[in-house]
C-alpha cells in the first residue's frame, strides 16, 4: 500500500487535515502513544505497523518470524560454536583430571560434573540480556511483531542447550567412575542443572532488568544451593534455617537412593515423592512463576 507523506507548515495543517482520510497526531510530551483520528492513546508501535503495512497489517507472528529466528539464532550464531568449543574443552579436561576415579569417589565426581555443566551453559545464559535488548530494538526498527515468539523460541533453544550439556555431563561422569550409569541419574542431572539455570533464563529474557541485576538475581539459586541445600555438609545448619533444603532439587538428589529411586518412603523427609516427579514439578513452577510475574508486572 502506498502512502503520500508531506512536510508542511502550520498554515497548511488545517487544510490538509480536512483533505486526509486519516490523521495521526504525535504529542510532544508523551511519545509512547499517538492520536489516530478520534482514537486517543493508541500505542505508537502499533500505529507504525499499521502505517507501514496498510490494509495488510496483522499484529501476529508468522512462519517468516520462525524462519528469521532459525537463520539468525541457529545457522548464523557464533555463540553456539563458542559454547560447544568451551564445553568440549571443559569436559575434555574433566575426563583427563578425573580419569579412573574409584567408585567410592563417585559422589565427588558427580559434584564436579554438575559444576562444570553449570559453567558450560553460563556464557550463553549471560548473553540473554543483550539478546533481549537487541530483539526489542530490532522489532521496532524492522517493524515486526515477533518479540513474544522470539522469547519463546529463545527459551526453548536455551533449555535444549542445557539438555545437551546434561547428556555430556552424564557421559563424562560415567567415563571416569562407575555406579552412575542408570538413566535415573541423567534425569537427576538434567533437572538439577535446570533448577539452577531457569532463573537466569527468566531474568535474561522475560524482564527489563539491566545486565548486572539480572546476573545477580539469576545466579542466586546457584549460590543459595551451596548455602541452603545442605548437600555439601549433610545434616548441618541451624534448626529452622536448614529446613529450606526442601526447596532445592539437589537435596533430593543426595537423599538416600531408597527415597526416590525405589518404592520406599523417605526417612526424615517431609515430602515423600519420587525424584522423577519432583524435578519436573519444581522447575515448571520456577518457569510459570516468572512468566506470571512478567505478565503482571511488565515494566519490572
Amino acid at each position: 500500500k502506498k502512502h503520500n507523506v508531506s512536510l508542511v507548515t502550520n498554515d497548511h495543517v488545517e487544510t490538509l487535515t480536512k483533505m486526509a482520510d486519516n490523521t495521526i497526531t504525535v504529542s510532544a510530551v508523551d511519545r509512547s502513544t499517538v492520536k489516530v483520528n478520534d482514537m486517543e492513546k493508541v500505542e505508537r508501535q502499533k500505529a507504525i505497523f499499521a502505517l507501514a503495512l496498510g490494509d495488510d497489517f496483522n499484529f501476529t507472528s508468522t512462519a517468516e518470524d520462525v524462519r528469521f529466528f532459525a537463520d539468525v539464532e541457529l545457522f548464523a550464531n557464533a555463540s553456539l560454536i563458542g559454547v560447544f568449543m568451551f564445553s568440549l574443552f571443559a569436559f575434555g579436561l574433566f575426563i583427563a583430571t578425573f580419569w579412573d576415579s574409584s567408585e567410592d569417589s563417585a559422589a565427588l565426581v558427580l559434584v564436579a560434573g554438575g559444576i562444570i555443566a553449570y559453567f558450560c551453559a553460563n556464557p550463553y545464559l549471560l548473553s540473554l540480556v543483550d539478546w533481549r535488548n537487541a530483539v526489542e530494538e530490532e522489532a521496532e526498527a524492522l517493524m515486526h511483531s515477533s518479540k513474544e515468539l522470539n522469547r519463546t523460541l529463545k527459551t526453548m533453544l536455551t533449555v535444549f542447550i542445557i539438555f545437551l550439556i546434561s547428556w555430556a555431563e552424564f557421559g563424562v561422569v560415567n567415563a571416569t567412575t562407575d555406579g552412575l550409569s542408570q538413566i535415573k541419574f541423567w534425569v537427576a542431572m538434567f533437572f538439577d542443572s535446570a533448577s539452577l539455570t531457569f532463573p537466569m533464563i527468566c531474568t535474561g529474557i522475560y524482564t527489563k532488568l539491566d545486565f548486572q541485576t539480572a546476573q545477580i538475581l539469576g545466579s542466586l539459586p546457584f549460590l543459595l544451593m551451596i548455602f541452603l541445600s545442605t548437600t555439601f555438609s549433610p545434616g548441618s545448619g541451624v534448626e529452622g534455617l536448614k529446613e529450606l533444603r526442601y526447596l532445592f532439587s539437589r537435596f533430593y538428589f543426595w537423599v538416600s537412593p531408597r527415597c526416590f529411586f525405589s518404592q520406599h518412603d523417605c526417612t526424615g523427609c517431609i515430602i515423600p515423592v519420587k525424584l522423577t516427579y519432583l524435578f519436573p514439578v519444581q522447575n515448571s513452577a520456577w518457569f510459570l512463576a516468572w512468566r506470571t510475574a512478567w505478565k503482571v508486572v511488565p515494566k519490572i
